[in-house]
């Protein structure tokens, strides 16, 4: 067993140290998001206390589908401890409109919105059109059906 760990521990430490030479024919690629202005980013960064950086870090189950007790309290979220974003879990497409419109224009930071939606929305959206399940689109042999 430790000739098992020393040996993946020895590859490990071994292929941390290679590097990978850039060619004409072999070059380096830089992804996008590396070459973004963050200088908006970094200033919003620097006003906020290390209390509110960490609440940028939450995001918050909200639901269009329940009451002015819960709006008060998604609110009280967003306006008191700035949370970083919002998940909609169930409701209506009118109603998380307006929701996601009431949220972000109290936030002093713009939210990230996020849908919890990995069959599709109608999922957790009333009257909203449904998709078959990746299953069974998985299963369909005709390409052409699915795309």
């Amino acid at each position: 067993m430790r000739l098992v760990l020393f040996t993946v521990l020895l590859l490990l430490i071994t292929a941390f140290q290679l590097k990978i030479e850039e060619t004409p024919d072999n070059p380096i690629l830089t992804p996008p998001f590396y070459d973004t202005n963050t200088v908006w980013v970094d200033s919003v960064m620097q006003v906020l206390t290390p209390d509110q950086r960490i609440a940028q870090l939450f995001m918050v189950a909200a639901y269009s589908n329940k009451g002015e007790a819960h709006k008060e309290s998604i609110s009280k979220l967003v306006k008191e401890y700035r949370i970083g974003g919002l998940m909609f879990m169930q409701g209506g497409p009118i109603r998380q409109a307006r929701l996601t419109n009431h949220y972000q224009s109290i936030a002093e930071v713009p939210l990230m919105i996020a849908q919890d939606a990995e069959w599709g929305l109608s999922m957790r959206i009333d009257s909203t059109l449904r998709f078959p399940w990746q299953m069974t689109l998985g299963a369909i042999q005709d390409e052409q059906l699915v795309y």
